[in-house]
């Protein structure tokens, strides 16, 4: 079989954080339900950044390095712990090295 790693929906689109803030500044706060990021060249602080006014909405959100020991890692996912009633049912991580595994269960 075919490693999620090699799998069309998780190849690396090269997004950089300001692709990313410009693409997710288009969308008002809460508008942004469902986010699917694979990219080696994102950053946790980029990230966060774009996702500042969404994180409250997120119902389903998968995040990943594209196999590579680089990017994005679970502090990221800060925020996110700090919402008052996230909307979060589904939290898919892949190459994503230092979750906050207490924070999560």
């Amino acid at each position: 079989g075919v490693g999620w790693s090699r799998h069309p929906a998780f190849r690396d689109r090269g997004l950089s954080d300001e692709q990313l803030l410009l693409a997710l500044g288009r969308a008002d706060a809460g508008d942004l339900r469902r986010l699917t990021l694979c990219s080696s060249r994102l950053s946790d602080e980029g990230v966060a950044l774009a996702l500042r006014p969404h994180w409250a909405a997120l119902a389903d959100l998968c995040l990943g390095n594209c196999g590579r020991p680089c990017g994005v890692t679970g502090t990221v996912l800060a925020p996110l712990f700090r919402c008052q009633s996230p909307a979060l049912r589904r939290l898919v991580l892949l190459d994503v090295p230092r979750v906050p595994l207490a924070s999560i269960a």
